[in-house]
């Protein structure tokens, strides 16, 4: 970007738990962007964010960025970076956090990185988010890994999964980055509402490397359940949507049915009676999910008076 006069660069958080805050990088300096000290623009409050996620580089005329090797990566306009340049009008994302580019010649901020020779900031105390202390999220060891992605691969039928936003800030952001066809469960209004807690129905081409990804990543961690289905993106969405509430014989009122967590899923689906399955089930051929212990694999069929599930142990160990 060539611009004359004397430039600033501004971050704008446009999203995410600081928001909104700006913060002012000045020409010739080096500026981390984190979760912790001794990065200088903190993102305190996004457990998300790595205490040192990302890094940016301004001379007056062009920023680059570069990631600090970040748990949950960093990405411009949607695509994921290790580094690149950032022109103004470019949106980061550092876990759920949104920051804007923008360029000028004068600015109002809320807050200035300190200076090359200031001492250290005082280094913060873990975040805590919904009363859990914030750590790094952990993954199981590759070859589970791969057993959980062979078995999804070898299905026969399409697949899709079904992600719970709710479940963890990092699973609404791995939605939002993925590229292939998603839509909320929720509808209208509310749709755009809940849209940091909503169910989302994604479909998964079976060579899809947002595939291999959330099953690195997520397995194990109740972020959603998988199904096959041979019926077209809007029909399987219209079929699940019937059971996001359901009503409580005892006290003739509707609850949200969180069937999408594998927790709830993997109790309700021995309870059901043949007409329950059936009406359950319709045009889902199978679900698949976790098991309580993560070296499992269960697979629920439509095709027994009686849903019984197939456990299917995989070699590795989860740490």
């Amino acid at each position: 970007m060539a611009r004359g006069g004397f430039m600033k660069l501004i971050l704008k958080v446009t999203s995410g738990p600081d928001a909104p805050r700006s913060f002012v990088i000045e020409a010739g300096k080096e500026v981390q962007v984190g979760r912790m000290a001794p990065a200088q623009i903190l993102l305190a409050n996004d457990p998300t964010v790595s205490r040192r996620h990302f890094a940016l580089v301004f001379d007056g005329q062009n920023c680059r960025i570069r990631d600090l090797g970040s748990t949950h990566g960093t990405t411009v306009n949607g695509l994921p970076v290790s580094e690149s340049l950032v022109t103004e009008g470019d949106l980061i994302m550092a876990g759920t956090t949104g920051l804007l580019v923008v360029i000028g010649e004068d600015f109002t901020t809320e807050a200035l990185p300190p200076a090359p020779d200031a001492p250290p900031p005082i280094e913060l105390a873990p975040t805590v988010f919904a009363g859990v202390e914030t750590q790094e999220h952990e993954v199981l060891e590759p070859t589970i890994h791969d057993r959980v992605l062979e078995i999804l691969r070898s299905q026969k039928e399409p697949l899709f999964a079904i992600l719970d936003a709710a479940r963890d800030p990092i699973v609404h952001l791995r939605i939002y980055e993925c590229p292939e066809q998603k839509q909320s469960l929720y509808e209208g209004p509310e749709a755009a509402r809940l849209a940091f807690v909503a169910p989302y129905l994604i479909s998964l081409p079976k060579r899809s490397p947002f595939l291999e990804r959330l099953v690195r990543e997520g397995w194990g961690k109740s972020w959603g359940v998988y199904l096959t289905c041979d019926r077209p993106f809007e029909e399987v969405r219209k079929h699940l949507r019937r059971f996001l509430t359901v009503e409580l014989e005892w006290k003739s009122t509707k609850v949200l049915f969180r069937f999408y967590d594998p927790r709830v899923l993997r109790k309700f689906l021995p309870t059901c009676t043949p007409k329950e399955s059936l009406e359950f089930f319709g045009v889902v051929q199978k679900f698949l999910l976790e098991a309580e212990e993560t070296t499992e694999v269960l697979e629920y069929r439509n095709n027994t008076p009686l849903v019984h599930a197939a456990r299917t142990t995989i070699e590795g160990t989860a740490r």
